[in-house]
């Protein structure tokens, strides 16, 4: 990152989400990317001169994400693209599709992040397909089969009919034989994973103010019960951020008290480039410009108007950023790594 006087230009860009279709295949009900009236994706071609932009800019990481990413059926050339050119390959799915690609994902990525809500009747529940933990199941199994030495973490995300199964989740992560397995609060922000096409509303996901709780004695039950856990890192977060995260951020929805405070640097070290190429400078703020209409990667980061949008951005002052229920705090300079990472 330059800062020019009350500017701010982009030298280099650490990390960068791409998506590649805007489509799925499940029906998730914290999500409405599955009722998306029409598809929209990237052309192979599209990716390659993002990547040879990116390059330039000293790209460390590149995450695929969605929509199913694995609904484009050149994510895996997509994937070689960055793997090729010593870029980290991070690929977010819900695991449907993962038999067909395994073969050629685990030697195309070096991270594949799959969606896990829950033990199997809960992970159904939410994901609202018909035996969608059991295809995840055999879609693990596919790549284990592949390789031994394939990363796979899980994510839940955490919400009002999955409050009650943290260490259920941890149990399931393991019989899944997954690495790691991580938590994130719902968002109820109406621009942000499709909620503004949902048919329901977002905040019917949140947990309610009764359900408080309950959610404090799962968490106090995790910490207890779990500790070899959270000391081997197979929960990536520790309690006290697991408390923050969740516990702190959905009381301060109700006015309990103040949302967790948000360190982050997103917009600064990160983009989000959305299948029809609007360029966001994180997943919870508007888009800057169009990288396919307006110049390309490098010229949309550095318009005029980018670098008025950064000087500008205060994180502590910010509404979305205050309720954020994830955040980038990326050292600049540093390798990008799961220390680094929050939880884009």
């Amino acid at each position: 990152m330059v800062i020019k006087g009350n500017k701010s230009s982009l030298d280099s860009l650490p990390i960068l989400i791409l998506y590649p279709i805007n489509s799925c295949n499940c029906r998730c009900r914290m999500c409405g990317a599955w009722e998306q009236g029409t598809t929209t994706s990237m052309h192979l071609k599209d990716v390659i001169s993002i990547a040879n932009e990116a390059k330039k800019l000293k790209l460390q990481q590149v995450v695929f994400s969605g929509g199913e990413p694995l609904l484009h059926p050149d994510i895996d050339l997509m994937c070689q693209v960055f793997h090729q050119i010593g870029v980290k390959v991070t690929l977010l799915t819900n695991g449907l599709l993962l038999p067909k690609f395994a073969e050629r994902l685990v030697t195309a990525c070096h991270e594949i992040i799959v969606s896990l809500d829950g033990p199997r009747e809960i992970h159904n529940t939410i994901r609202n397909v018909p035996n969608v933990y059991e295809r995840l199941e055999k879609g693990i199994l596919s790549l284990r089969q592949q390789s031994d030495d394939c990363t796979i973490f899980g994510r839940c995300t955490v919400q009002q009919c999955n409050i009650s199964y943290l260490r259920a989740t941890v149990d399931a992560a393991h019989n899944l034989s997954l690495d790691k397995i991580s938590f994130l609060a719902v968002t109820d922000e109406p621009e942000t994973f499709y909620h503004n096409s949902m048919k329901a509303e977002p905040e019917k996901l949140l947990p309610e103010f009764n359900d408080l709780p309950q959610l404090e004695k799962e968490l106090d039950l995790l910490s207890l019960q779990y500790s070899d856990e959270f000391e081997l890192g197979f929960i990536m977060e520790s309690p006290q951020k697991l408390n923050r995260r969740l516990l702190q951020y959905f009381s301060a929805m109700h006015g309990i008290n103040d949302f967790p405070t948000v360190k982050c640097n997103a917009p600064f070290v990160s983009a989000v480039v959305e299948s029809n190429g609007d360029l966001r400078p994180c997943f919870f703020h508007r888009p800057l410009g169009n990288i396919f209409r307006d110049g390309g990667l490098t010229t949309v980061l550095n318009s005029k108007s980018a670098i008025k949008w950064r000087s500008l951005f205060n994180v502590k002052e910010h509404r979305k950023c205050s309720r954020c229920v994830c955040s980038l705090n990326l050292l600049t300079n540093n390798p990008v790594s799961p220390k680094n990472e929050n939880s884009h």
